[in-house]
């Protein structure tokens, strides 16, 4: 039997797609990495375990899903890669099957082993090491799942990692008026229990190609490794995904402040110019405007979920009330009730199926959990709403909620899911 050939994601321009194409004006060739060695020596899906470093983006604007796996954890980077128990298993058949999550879900998808090259190297993400190829694998599997690498430029590292985690994300905004030492122990609080984080740079007219004056990319997604107190000092490590260009400021690589002490305290032994850099954390929220954030909660950490899958068709289909939809029957849209057990925090995650991108759903979508006592819900009452969501076109929205402790428990609460006209249909999820 043949090894796989992917009519679905073929080696070609189309799979690339139009604006990269042009954009780079190179060929490319989609050698078999289980049939080549162009870069002295057999292609390894990993090497020597998994590493920040092993993620050097290439010429595709893709930087917020390449920081999303430079923090990835070494156990979750090899739980992508399904079925992936030898090396010999994806040279025999050559293909990969890598688990995504989408509404909610696990989400497969299958790649064969052609890596675009130009002229026999990489022109996307590679590793350090060229032979080792988990990255471009997991780039090439990115874009298939949205139809082509054009497609993926652009997008927010908390949604990727919530794609390959199945994670909440969120976004925390930092201006001048930001409360730095609340952000500060809220995000050290969370790195502490695990959580994955990013950081985005302010945009500029001149994109990815402008940087401030002390080093920072513009318009740029980077990975937030480790955070840590010291003395007086709070400091916070980042990478660039392109694996070079650095902060220049204070606790820079060459920067006088560093002392043994403090280097053993923050983990901190080598310095290189590999992408990776530390901050004061005052100086961090000069220079990004936006802190990524993806929370991963299970049973075995003591969180119960609900999922909870639909469709707006037919009569349920009837959008909100307002003027430009002045007939929709608000109480005739999607409604759900929902039984909490006790008082206090939780989540609730609208999702939406049909996407033009990884940020951008075919349609907007909103929800309304009222406390109700499992009623149906027939607008949208202030007194007695827990929280709402949209309307906005995107394809994932979370808010983190308190059930009140005034209610007696078990309690039923109701939510409405709408779209937003008479008659457009569309399929969704939501989760609490």
């Amino acid at each position: 039997m043949g090894k796989f050939e992917d009519a679905q994601f073929p080696t070609s321009d189309k799979s690339i797609g139009d604006s990269v194409k042009d954009g780079l004006g190179v060929s490319f060739q989609w050698p078999r990495m289980s049939e080549n060695d162009y870069h002295g020596g057999p292609y390894e899906v990993f090497k020597d375990g998994v590493s920040v470093a092993d993620v050097q983006q290439g010429q595709l604007g893709d930087c917020y899903y390449l920081s999303a796996l430079a923090v990835l954890q070494s156990k979750l980077t090899r739980e992508r890669f399904v079925f992936l128990n030898s090396e010999d298993e994806w040279k025999a058949c050559g293909a990969f099957c890598i688990s995504f999550y989408d509404g909610g879900r696990e989400d497969i998808v299958i790649v064969s082993d052609h890596l675009p090259l130009s002229e026999q190297d990489f022109v996307f993400v590679s590793c350090e090491d060229r032979t080792e190829i988990w990255a471009a694998v997991l780039e090439k599997a990115y874009a298939k799942k949205y139809g082509s690498y054009s497609i993926i430029e652009g997008g927010f590292v908390d949604l990727a990692l919530a794609e390959l985690t199945n994670g909440i994300p969120e976004t925390i905004s930092l201006d001048r008026d930001t409360n730095q030492a609340k952000v500060w122990a809220q995000v050290l609080a969370l790195h502490k229990e695990g959580t994955l984080l990013g950081a985005g740079s302010p945009s500029h007219p001149e994109g990815d190609r402008a940087k401030s004056s002390t080093g920072i990319v513009q318009g740029h997604a980077y990975s937030v490794l480790k955070l840590v107190a010291v003395d007086t000092f709070k400091l916070i490590c980042v990478r660039n995904p392109w694996g070079r260009g650095e902060w220049l400021g204070d606790w820079a690589d060459d920067s006088e402040l560093w002392t043994p002490r403090i280097k053993n305290l923050c983990g901190q032994t080598d310095f290189h110019e590999d992408g990776v850099f530390w901050m004061d954390f005052q100086d961090f929220c000069r220079e990004f405007d936006e802190i990524y954030i993806c929370r991963t909660y299970t049973q075995e950490r003591n969180w119960n979920s609900v999922l909870i899958e639909d469709k707006w068709e037919g009569d349920y289909a009837q959008g909100i009330p307002r003027a430009d939809n002045p007939h929709a029957e608000f109480e005739k849209n999607p409604q759900f009730g929902i039984t909490v057990h006790a008082p206090g925090p939780g989540f609730v995650v609208l999702r939406l199926k049909e996407k033009q991108n990884p940020y951008k759903a075919d349609q907007a979508a909103y929800l309304n959990l009222q406390a109700n006592d499992g009623g149906l819900i027939r607008g949208q009452k202030k007194s007695q709403t827990v929280c709402t969501l949209g309307p906005r076109a995107h394809p994932l929205q979370p808010i983190e909620v308190e059930f009140p402790a005034k209610l007696s428990y078990p309690y039923t609460f109701t939510a409405v899911v709408a779209n937003m006209k008479t008659g457009e249909e569309g399929h969704g999820n939501f989760s609490i």
